[in-house]
């Protein structure tokens, strides 16, 4: 991280920042629960999911990986250590988090986490609740008071809250909206039109700057 700050990098999106990865064993460090532990806020039991919808193969299982009972001392540290030394902003992927109270922990600026998150009511909208790819009907007023509650849920605390659409990996909106014609039809959000496609510059001219600077981190 602080490499990329000392490039001039502004900020961060951190990856699926309430979830986490066993690492690897090494001769150094033998895997075992306190080692694990010790670097990672997972726990290491290894349970199976619970079977939610016996047709399906894989089972929700996050209960197990995300939110993590050390996850805010990590992320408390990496401020610390790090971040806030750079003035630097985080967003973090907060998938598996419908608890308002649980992600103003993460936003708290009393608590010195993340800046942003992107909270995941609003991709999720559509899919099934047993299985992702399970498609379920959803009313435009779903949708509506998804959003009023992620815009909403910061009033009167001291946190803070992004404009969240969609993210990589998920659904794009134009597929669970309808359409009408045929020139709106959703395979066509794979590449876009060209009226929305900005004019190409002279090769002439210099290149566009850039008003912000950031770094992806998995």
């Amino acid at each position: 991280m602080r490499f990329w700050l000392e490039k001039g990098v502004d900020g961060f999106r951190v990856d699926v920042v309430n979830m986490s990865v066993t690492p690897r064993p090494s001769v150094s460090q033998p895997r075992n629960d306190t080692n694990i532990n010790a670097r990672y806020s997972k726990g290491v039991e290894f349970k199976d999911a619970p079977i939610i919808d016996a047709r399906f193969y894989e089972q929700p299982a996050w209960l197990y990986y995300a939110n993590g009972p050390r996850m805010h001392e990590f992320l408390r540290e990496m401020n610390q250590a790090v971040l806030d030394k750079y003035n630097a902003v985080t967003v973090g992927e907060l998938p598996h988090t419908p608890d308002t109270k649980k992600v103003l922990d993460y936003v708290s600026a009393h608590n010195k986490q993340l800046s942003m998150v992107f909270q995941f009511d609003i991709v999720d909208l559509g899919q099934g609740r047993e299985h992702k790819y399970h498609f379920e009907e959803w009313k435009l007023s779903q949708l509506k008071a998804i959003v009023a509650k992620w815009q909403q849920f910061i009033e009167g605390t001291d946190g803070w809250t992004t404009v969240f659409c969609e993210n990589h990996g998920r659904f794009t909106p134009p597929p669970l909206l309808p359409h009408p014609t045929p020139n709106t039809h959703p395979n066509q959000t794979k590449a876009a039109p060209s009226r929305a496609t900005p004019p190409t510059p002279p090769r002439s001219a210099p290149p566009r700057p850039s008003s912000s600077r950031s770094c992806s981190a998995r």
